[in-house]
């Protein structure tokens, strides 16, 4: 135990005397801006500045970001031009901010994020050592009231699932943009995102995909540090939603994108086979195989739903990966032939 305490407290040490510059870019949304950019300011570590990139807002937000300087020295506004943006979605505006960044570390959020904890920042840098090089928080989503947003945020469970797992086993392949931290020594010349300036994502799970082997990245799963945000209340937003990620997964390594395809093959196999069964006429033994499968999956689903405060939302899972077979089946090839910006 005294040898548990003695880590924590050097651990605890490294990370408050890190300076760390948090990048919140933002296109016109004003209205989860303004409770988010108060619970980032109102967040109890020493050193931090707050940078917030306006990317051509015209819901007022520029206006009122001015009115917040005054008061709060340790933040930092920013403005993108739209007419001057040579990359897609927020990456130009991202860019800005991180080379404007005077921190060691770089922690990012989005604008349409909840931050429930004024810890969040120490919660983050807590697994920064000497040989930690980036830290991969996680960011829920809070279903509505539409079986749409229950689905999307149970995928955003399973996500947490696979890069978190990956991740833990020094196999990493993606993090999310809405908690991530990262020194801001790993930015080499000028554009972070030069090796996929043609596409509007990638932001974070290809810059995790550009990291250099020896770059060691660890995961923070402590409850302070969770961020979180909303679904997707309809089928179309989802859609959008999905379409983006879909896109940016065809550039992820070979061999992430072999184990990802594998994990959605067997999963659309295991449900062709359970459907012939029906056919077939062996309705036991069908029903039987989809009641194993579920209950092999309850262990993980709780467990992690548990680690990052899911909600009980998790216990939907059964439906939803019913409702994953069909995806891959009806609406997977639909998505490579969509993009999204900001």
């Amino acid at each position: 135990m005294a040898r548990k305490a003695i880590q924590q407290k050097i651990s605890h040490t490294v990370a408050s005397e890190l300076s760390v510059s948090v990048i919140i870019c933002t296109h016109n949304t004003l209205n989860t801006l303004q409770p988010l950019l108060h619970q980032v300011l109102e967040q109890q570590y020493p050193t931090f500045e707050c940078i917030v990139v306006d990317d051509g807002s015209t819901d007022g937000t520029s206006e009122w970001l001015k009115s917040l300087t005054q008061n709060n020295p340790n933040l930092k506004i920013l403005y993108q031009d739209p007419s001057a943006k040579t990359l897609p979605g927020k990456k130009q505006a991202l860019e800005k901010g991180i080379l404007a960044a005077s921190g060691e570390i770089i922690l990012l959020t989005d604008s349409d994020c909840v931050i429930p904890s004024r810890d969040w920042i120490s919660s983050m840098l807590k697994p920064f050592n000497h040989k930690t090089d980036v830290v991969l928080g996680f960011a829920p989503l809070k279903p509505a009231e539409t079986m749409a947003a229950s689905m999307s945020s149970l995928e955003s469970l399973l996500t947490a699932m696979q890069y978190g797992s990956y991740a833990t086993i020094g196999m990493p392949y993606m993090g999310v943009g809405r908690n991530m931290a990262y020194r801001r020594s790993l930015i080499k010349g000028n554009s972070p995102f030069a090796l996929h300036k043609d596409i509007p994502s990638g932001d974070d799970d290809l810059f995790i995909r550009d990291l250099q082997s020896e770059v060691k990245i660890r995961i923070q799963t402590e409850e302070e540090s969770l961020v979180y945000s909303y679904s997707p209340d309809t089928w179309s937003g989802w859609y959008r939603q999905k379409s983006r990620h879909v896109q940016t997964s065809l550039r992820y390594s070979f061999r992430h994108q072999i184990i990802l395809s594998l994990f959605a093959l067997s999963h659309l196999l295991y449900y062709l086979i359970v459907l012939l069964g029906f056919i077939c006429g062996f309705v036991i033994p069908a029903l039987a195989a989809m009641v194993i499968r579920w209950l092999i999956l309850l262990l993980p689903y709780r467990n992690w739903a548990r680690l990052i405060k899911f909600g009980p939302g998790w216990k939907l899972y059964p439906f939803f990966d019913l409702f994953l077979s069909l995806y891959y089946i009806i609406l997977f090839p639909g998505l490579f032939f969509k993009r999204k910006t900001w």
